[in-house]
């Protein structure tokens, strides 16, 4: 040990000094991680649903391979996307106004999708109190009773229960012409159905007798038999309808009227030729 002297206002002091300096005691401890009092000890456990890099397991389906994709969009979880639903006309075209008669216009046919593909019910409510409730029918049958201003709204469901946006239409209810009602006579009727039987050999003439038939706001001016076997079409109030078949076998067919306004409707009917 040295002993210095250090003058201090006048004061002569002496000062111990060592080659070593004392070591500070804090500074002696030694250094401890943070994560010392934490038990890192415990098991992880994971459901096993999701894959890769040993990412622990959230309860939410993804993909780890897409994280390593290089996208920094792709965060590897997959989500489940809406569906989509839109009414469509008879030529697959998709519409948001229709004019309905509501004697005729009764049917509604909506086209679904799902990104997901997952499999699709449909509910559809009108504003004259009508619902269909959920269901995987894309076909709606309902006729509005009164002529005014409607409007139409449907949705579609995935499985998982998430719904699409509603799709609107408006429909404009307004009347018109009525359509003639084509009605057969006949001695037979199949049991299944309802539909006229008709029995006859070859070359023998069969009658159709169609005069029940009836327009509720006009008048028919037309009767036909399809297949039109034996005869050509022709015009004016004759019911009666006289056909010869040429060859053995069961035949379907249908019997048309048309009104004044160049609307038609049909009946169906079977004939049996020995």
């Amino acid at each position: 040990m040295k002993l210095e002297q250090i003058a201090l206002g006048g004061f002569l002091v002496l000062a111990a000094c060592g080659d070593n300096p004392t070591p500070n005691v804090q500074d002696s401890k030694p250094s401890s991680s943070l994560d010392a009092s934490v038990n890192d000890s415990s098991e992880r456990k994971d459901s096993g649903t999701d894959t890769g890099n040993g990412r622990p397991d959230s309860g939410i389906p993804f993909d780890a391979s897409l994280i390593d994709s290089g996208n920094p969009e792709d965060t590897g979880i997959i989500m489940n996307r809406k569906p989509r639903i839109e009414a469509i006309d008879r030529n697959q075209n998709p519409y948001t106004q229709r004019t309905v008669n509501p004697q005729v216009d009764v049917a509604y046919l909506f086209r679904a999708a799902d990104p997901d593909n997952d499999s699709i019910e449909i509910r559809v409510e009108i504003s004259d109190g009508y619902t269909r409730d959920w269901n995987s029918d894309p076909r709606v049958i309902h006729a509005i009773q009164m002529v005014g201003d409607y409007v139409l709204r449907a949705l579609a469901k995935d499985d998982k229960g998430l719904e699409s946006d509603p799709y609107i239409v408006n429909l404009q209810v307004r009347t018109g012409n009525l359509p003639p009602v084509a009605v057969l006579r006949c001695n037979e009727r199949d049991p299944a159905d309802g539909l006229c039987v008709y029995r006859a050999a070859v070359r023998e003439i069969i009658v159709w007798d169609g005069s029940e038939s009836y327009d509720p706001d006009g008048n028919i001016i037309e009767y036909t038999i399809e297949p039109a076997i034996g005869f050509s079409r022709s015009s004016g109030p004759e019911s009666m309808r006289r056909v010869r078949y040429t060859e053995t076998g069961n035949f379907e067919g249908r019997f048309w009227v048309k009104d004044n306004n160049d609307t038609e409707s049909f009946v169906s009917f079977r004939a049996v030729i020995n």
